[in-house]
Formats: C-alpha cells, structure tokens, sequence
C-alpha cells in the first residue's frame, strides 16, 4: 500500500505529565507553540502558532458551537466517573491508536474524550498535542452519532471548513470518527483518524469495520477501569464498616458470632476468645460444637441446623466450656440477615453467659418447692386440728369462738 512507507515514521505518544500543554514550561519549543485560553479561562492547551493563523478561539463559543442537543451534566457525570481524564498515558490506549492509525493508512489516530471546555487525548499517535479547545473539536460531533462520522474533505464541509486545525496546521482535511459511549449511554468523545489530504472514498469497509471495533476496545478498557476504580472505593467503604462492626462487637459483654448462609462459622469477636481460651481461628467452621458440653452438643446442633432449613431465629441454652475447664450454662441466639430478595446472606449471633443467674433460678425454684411444701403441711396439720375440734362444739359459733 502506497501509505506503508509513511506510516512507518509515524511517532509514537510523547510520555507527557497528565496536564493541557504538550510543551513544558521553560522549554525552548514552547516558544513556537500557542497557548489557546478556553471557556472558563483556567485552562490552556497547546499546539502550534501557525496552527490556528488569525482564528485564536473566542471566549463562550467552546459548548455552543455544536448544535446537538444532550444532557451535558449527565454526559459529564459520566465521563468523570470514569476517572480518566488527564490521567498518564497508558500502554492498552497507546496500542489501540497505533493500530487504528496503520489500519485506516493515516498519519494521526487519537482516543479524544469531550470535556466541558476541551477535548483531552487519553491516546495519540502523530500529534503533540494533549488536548484542544471544545470549539475545534470534530470529535464533538462524532460522539453523538449512531456509526463512523466520516469527512472526506473538511474544507468542503461547512461545519469544520473554518476550523482553525483545517485552515492552519495540522491542516485536516479528512477525518473519520467512531463514537465513544458509556454503557448508560452517554456520548464521551471519539475513536478517531485524521489525515492531511483528503480522502473522497472514504474509508474502506474493512477499515471502517476495523475503527468500530477497536472503539468498542476503548471502552471495554475504560468500563474495566472503572470497574476497579469502583471495586477500589467499594473496598475501603467495606474494611471501615467491618472495622466499625468489630469494634462494636468486641465492646459489647457478650460473645457475638458470624456465619456465612450455610452455618459456615466465621467471625467472632474478642470476648469469645476471652471466654473460651481457644486459639483464634480453631472454632471456625463447624469447631464450635467441639466447645460444648457433650451432653449438650447433639442437641445443640439439630437445633441449629433447624434454623439454617427453615430460617427460623436460633435460641438455645448449652453448657459452653470456659477457659478454666468449667462447663459454664450459656444462652445462644442468632437471626438471619436477608438480602434485598429476601435471601439470607449471613447469620449474625451472641452467646450469653447465664451460668450464675441459671443457678440463681434453680436455687429459688428449690426454695419455691421448699416454701410451697412447707404451707402445704402447715395447712394440713391446721386442718387436722380444726377437724377435732369440730367434734367436741354442737354449733358453728362456738367452734369459730373457740378457735378465735
């Protein structure tokens, strides 16, 4: 192919600081480079002087210059969740603009991403760079169609034939497209390749096939970066709530428990460590059994595995072993914790130390059975004594008056 030659000295990105200017301040070059103020007035980026001739872009003009209508601050939510802009430059991104550039025969293959006031390269290839004001940007068009934006000569199309990058350097003339949108659908820039000479036929279908792809590999890369991005956030949010649930738990008096779904045994706090004397981790699983007392432990386990069947809420008193040997009476509870679908997803439960106060209650149960007992006989020696009694006086009165 008659492009081979040329694109074999096309340049590979420039390693650059994640900012606006592809020119370092103090450079020698920036010196020939212009440095465009955009909508907002706080930031720049820039490219060559000539570049831009007499057509510097004009304060305002960046969003209103593209006729699409669209929910901008929903487009710009979406693209900033993905935390991609001016971000490093990154070896996936870098391969995929290489490759568009030598499949579509083009000098220039950029990933640019639609900002409020810029559009921002996350990948170039034959391009300085960074970054160019919203205004200029055919890139801007692109994101809103439905397939490949393709124009085969700018000067002859009325939307880009005053482009300040088509009458100036780097002189566009053709320019092909491929959308970039988020999964929720919201248009965040383009794949695209730029040439200097026009080009009528277009891409071919090959190409165009090619272009399509390597977009949708845009943004599978940039859903797997934020993916991890999310994953990360989400991972600090669970650590410092299971750091908030375990230093409750572990202030709390009594022994607390956790399970996955099926009963699998696998959190407990620092008091049933206190209470047992086990080694952490030794009572994971199904090891908590081996704690109670062995008169206890069938018992202890149809009941739960009742629960974990039915879902039902879990109490039971047992014998648990304390650290010193002694079987101390223990009341264990647990509820399930369901998901939005009703599902559970975890059984959260205590074990409480009842051995004094159970004693307490069998001592005033014994006292109780004393007590009662002891009326009963006095109630039955009063009774006896009234009944000899009754012998011995003809009427009511004067057995009442007797006994008074």
């Amino acid at each position: 192919m008659n492009g081979l030659p040329r694109l074999r000295r096309l340049r590979r990105p420039r390693q650059a600081s994640p900012s606006c200017r592809s020119r370092k301040s103090g450079d020698p070059r920036a010196d020939a480079h212009f440095t465009a103020p955009l909508c907002n007035g706080s930031v720049s980026c820039a490219f060559p002087k000539k570049s831009l001739g007499d057509k510097s872009p004009q304060p305002g003009s960046c969003v209103s210059s593209t006729s699409i209508e669209t929910d901008e601050t929903a487009r710009l939510s979406a693209l900033k969740a993905y935390g991609i802009l001016h971000t490093a430059p990154e070896a996936a991104f870098d391969d995929i603009v290489g490759l568009a550039a030598r499949l579509c025969e083009a000098p220039t293959a950029l990933i640019s991403l639609v900002g409020e006031h810029e559009q921002w390269f996350k990948a170039r290839v034959g391009l300085d760079a960074t970054c160019t004001p919203r205004d200029l940007s055919f890139c801007a068009h692109a994101m809103h169609g439905d397939d490949i934006m393709v124009v085969p000569d700018a000067t002859l199309d009325p939307r880009f034939a005053d482009n300040a990058l088509v009458t100036g350097d780097p002189h566009i003339r053709f320019y092909a497209g491929a959308p970039l949108v988020s999964s929720d659908g919201q248009p965040l820039g383009s794949l695209c390749v730029i040439d200097s000479r026009p080009r009528p036929q277009g891409l071919t279908d090959l190409q165009a096939h090619a272009l399509t792809v390597l977009a949708k590999q845009v943004m599978t890369q940039l859903e797997l970066r934020k993916a991890l991005i999310t994953g990360q956030a989400t991972g600090v949010k669970l650590a410092d709530s299971e750091a908030r649930f375990q230093a409750i738990a572990d202030s709390m008096p009594q022994m607390v428990w956790s399970t996955l779904p099926d009963g699998f045994h696998d959190y407990y706090n620092a008091r049933w460590y206190e209470f047992t004397g086990v080694p952490a981790g030794s009572t994971d699983g199904e090891g908590w059994n081996g704690m109670f007392h062995p008169e206890d432990q069938e018992r202890a386990r149809k009941r739960w595995a009742h629960s974990l069947e039915t879902g039902e809420p879990y109490e039971i008193e047992y014998r648990l072993r304390h650290h010193t040997g002694e079987y101390r009476w223990t009341l264990g509870r647990a509820l399930p914790v369901r998901g939005n679908d009703g599902k559970i997803i975890r059984w959260v439960g205590t074990c409480t130390d009842i051995h004094d106060h159970k004693h307490t209650a069998e001592l005033n149960a014994v006292l109780s059975r004393e007590l009662s007992h002891r009326i009963k006989n006095i109630f039955a020696v009063i009774s006896g004594i009234i009944g000899i009694s009754a012998r011995q006086f003809p009427t009511i009165a004067d057995l009442a008056s007797q006994l008074q």
